[in-house]
């Protein structure tokens, strides 16, 4: 994607959607979203979707991530919960392995 064909991504984004504080990081369109407990950090956002998304447990987490993040071949920093998508040409569905509060529901009851 060209520079101005980002430049208008980022606009079409910031007018008609809710995705907020949108930066281009390795020529991909990462920005933030409320959700009702959490908030999510997305990365390749387009004008359908997105590569994959992130999820923090509160805003200031993700706003940090945000503002550190670098390198979008690695996840985010910090604690995220979950991340949901496409990651290095492959579907992902994961929870983050350093995340401390596990629920009963996480755990995979042996057949």
């Amino acid at each position: 994607m060209t520079q101005s064909e980002l430049t208008a991504l980022v606009q079409w984004l910031e007018r008609e959607t809710s995705w907020r504080s949108l930066r281009v990081i390795d020529g991909l369109v990462c920005g933030l979203e409320d959700y009702l407990t959490t908030r999510a950090l997305a990365v390749g956002l387009n004008y359908e979707s997105y590569e994959r998304r992130y999820c923090y447990q509160n805003r200031a987490e993700a706003d940090a991530a945000l503002a550190n993040y670098a390198d979008t071949s690695q996840h985010p920093p910090g604690m995220w919960i979950k991340v949901k998508g496409t990651f290095r040409g492959a579907g992902i569905d994961a929870l983050n392995p350093r995340w401390p509060e596990r629920q009963p529901w996480d755990e995979v009851a042996p057949t």
